[in-house]
């Protein structure tokens, strides 16, 4: 969606591909989160909070779509549920394995095609609640 640079793409394959990581996900919370829309900060935020609570493992980014997984972490992972969520339940899936999560620091570009694509604050309130419904399970 033109919201990542291929540099950053690059320095998020490179700790997998060197075998220092089984996956890595591209932080833009790392960095510069200045023109981050400010719903998208507090959004953003709960998803992270809800998220390392039932990955048992603190993630800044866990809705960063620029991410890099080895084969036997990717192999790992069961995937149940749709849309947006499936952001949050690849890390859990990943943290639940054992794998060896890592975020690399990225610059995030947002323009106005950016700004309103992604996850809204009903799209968030869904993930939430697929989250909750799926430790329920």
């Amino acid at each position: 969606d033109g919201q990542h640079l291929v540099e950053d793409a690059l320095k998020v394959m490179k700790p997998v591909i060197e075998g220092k990581a089984d996956f890595a996900i591209g932080s833009r919370l790392k960095g510069d989160i200045s023109q981050m829309p400010f719903v998208k900060k507090i959004g953003n935020f709960a998803l992270d909070f809800i998220t390392s609570i039932f990955a048992k493992n603190y993630i800044a980014d866990s809705q960063s779509g620029l991410r890099c997984l080895n084969r036997q972490c990717a192999s790992k992972i069961k995937i149940t549920c749709d849309r947006y969520a499936v952001s949050s339940e690849i890390l859990i899936e990943a943290s639940r394995h054992k794998c060896k999560i890592i975020e690399v620091p990225i610059r995030a570009i947002y323009t106005e095609y950016t700004k309103k694509k992604g996850t809204n604050v009903l799209e968030g309130v869904k993930i939430a609640f697929n989250l909750l419904l799926d430790k329920l399970r």
